[in-house]
Parts: structure tokens; C-alpha cells; sequence
């Protein structure tokens, strides 16, 4: 018998673009720009931004049913969130502090490597309370 201990982290990166820039730069409409990016086409950022994430106490329960197949009717991770809150987030969150945008995640990458990563693609038009400052993230179910 073994005990196997793992802990889940990784870093959140934010990336903004200039979506008419990188459509005059490539020769395309910013529609298409949007489209790529939203399928997960990699363009030339303006800014990143990197930062620890938390995994709530819903969160490990939810990647612990997944994983060991428990749970069959928990539904996998659909959506994604982004709020102005600046609280530090806490074990016990069920949702963002003050959240101004939410969408379904738009790509999910290979899990092959045993990494998975989520593409989350917001409009230039959203959120329409502009300019905003992003404090929180979330992905939910």
C-alpha cells in the first residue's frame, strides 16, 4: 500500500491584444482575428500578465470526482469568469468577487502530456462596462 500526495497549481496568464493592429499587421478583418483567437491561434500579445492561481474546496472536489470517475453526473468545466474583485481568495469560493463577464471556455488543449491548459477568449466589445480592471479569474462548471 502507498499514499499518494498531489497537489494542483500552476499560474493564470493573461494575455490583451490589439485585435485591429493584428488584423492590418496579418492582412485580415477582425472578425478573423477574433475567430483565430478564439479557436486558440497564438498572436503577438500587448501585455501578459502571470499569476499564482487557488484551487477551491469545490474545485479539488470536483477534479477528484473526474478523476476517479465517482461521480458520474459531476459535469466537467464549461465556463469561465473575470471580475474586478482584489480579495484574496479563499479555500471555501463558490464564485468570483465581483464578476463582469462569463463565457464558455473556447479551447481546451491535448492532456496527453498530463498538463491541460484552457483557452478563454473574451471579445473586444466585452465587458461592456469598459475600461475594467481584471482582479479575479475563475473556471466553473
Amino acid at each position: 500500500m502507498f499514499d499518494l500526495d498531489t497537489k494542483v497549481k500552476d499560474n493564470v496568464t493573461i494575455r490583451t491584444y490589439d485585435v485591429p493592429k493584428l488584423a492590418e499587421q496579418h492582412n485580415i478583418s477582425i472578425e478573423e482575428v477574433e475567430r483565430r483567437l478564439a479557436a486558440g491561434e497564438r498572436f503577438e500579445p500587448i501585455t501578459e500578465q502571470t499569476a499564482h492561481n487557488a484551487i477551491t474546496d469545490v474545485g479539488l472536489t470536483l477534479l477528484v470526482d473526474r478523476l476517479i470517475n465517482q461521480d458520474s453526473t459531476t459535469s466537467r468545466l464549461t465556463h469561465f469568469a473575470v471580475g474586478t474583485g482584489v480579495t484574496a481568495s479563499a479555500d471555501s469560493d463558490t464564485a468570483l468577487v465581483t464578476e463582469v463577464y462569463r463565457d464558455q471556455i473556447t479551447y481546451q488543449a491535448d492532456v496527453s502530456t498530463g498538463q491541460v491548459t484552457f483557452m478563454c477568449y473574451i471579445p473586444t466589445a466585452y465587458p461592456t462596462t469598459q475600461p475594467v480592471n481584471i482582479g479575479e479569474a475563475g473556471l466553473f462548471n
